[in-house]
């Protein structure tokens, strides 16, 4: 990485070291559930944990890292960026399509676009994964999913 791009990335992992540590210190002052049971704020502090944790590992691997002239558009950085655009494409289809079609769609164009092999184990696993997301969120959770236009 260049010596500029490690600096940003620095950069970026510290603001989110400190909006880590903000978000656990707010979820804090959140009222307590009565019963000792779960409040509002423990999901917040736990999320607010991870995202420390991984910021810490993120620092201490950017230490380590070789210098590779800084090139910004790599193969793997277009990959990602790609990705990030086929899951805001998800995002705004969920709404034509509805959850269990646009995510169907999603996951198996996702496993195509990272070279799984064959059709059938893709195919399948997606069902699959959009059943059982379906069923925890609207049978366990009784969440309401999208609904698109279509479906």
């Amino acid at each position: 990485m260049g010596e500029k791009l490690k600096r940003v990335s620095i950069g970026v992992t510290l603001f989110f070291l400190a909006m880590s540590v903000g978000v656990f210190a707010m979820a804090r002052t959140f009222p307590g559930a009565a019963g000792g049971a779960m409040g509002p704020g423990f999901f917040p502090m736990i999320i607010a944990g991870i995202v420390f944790f991984l910021c810490i590992l993120l620092l201490i691997s950017s230490r380590k890292e070789k210098d590779d002239g800084g090139a910004l558009l790599t193969r793997t950085n277009a990959m990602v960026l790609l990705s990030v655009a086929i899951t805001f494409v998800y995002i705004f289809a969920m709404r034509i399509l509805g959850f269990p079609l646009a995510t169907f769609l999603y996951i198996f164009s996702m496993m195509k676009f990272l070279n799984v092999k064959g059709r059938i184990f893709p195919l399948i696993l997606s069902v699959a994964v959009t059943g059982v997301i379906y069923a925890v969120f609207t049978v366990f959770l009784t969440v309401l999913l999208p609904r698109g236009v279509i479906f």
